[in-house]
């Protein structure tokens, strides 16, 4: 890493990236713009380097604590995403009031059609 007056924040940047592998949140825990955080890793890829491995190091440590099912419908979502059962799934209407005519507009959606029902009140 370029040892010159930016050490102590790189340094800073790191650490927060170890607990929050975010670049927009670590810029903003070091108040420094995200565009200096972008010359920076350009500048100095030995900084990029370390701060892929933080974020890496952050991802292997929490997959550890995952849920397996987690797991694998995030890493292999065609594989083990759970089933979509259209019969169990429950819709709840939007009801849509119009104050002016004094009605009541019930819109049920789902993937295969779209129903409507109007009661006057």
């Amino acid at each position: 890493m370029i040892k010159d007056d930016r050490l102590p924040k790189k340094e800073a940047y790191l650490s927060y990236l170890e607990n929050v592998p975010i670049h927009k949140w670590a810029c903003k825990a070091v108040m420094i713009s995200q565009s200096t955080s972008e010359r920076w890793r350009e500048e100095d890829k030995d900084f990029a380097d370390m701060c892929e491995a933080k974020i890496s190091s952050w991802v292997g440590r929490t997959l550890k604590q995952a849920k397996a099912e987690f797991k694998l419908e995030r890493i292999m979502r065609e594989d083990f995403k759970p089933p979509v059962d259209e019969h169990t799934v429950e819709v709840k209407p939007l009801v849509i009031l119009d104050v002016h005519n004094r009605t009541k507009t019930e819109h049920v959606e789902s993937d295969k059609s779209t129903a409507k029902a109007t009661d006057s009140t």
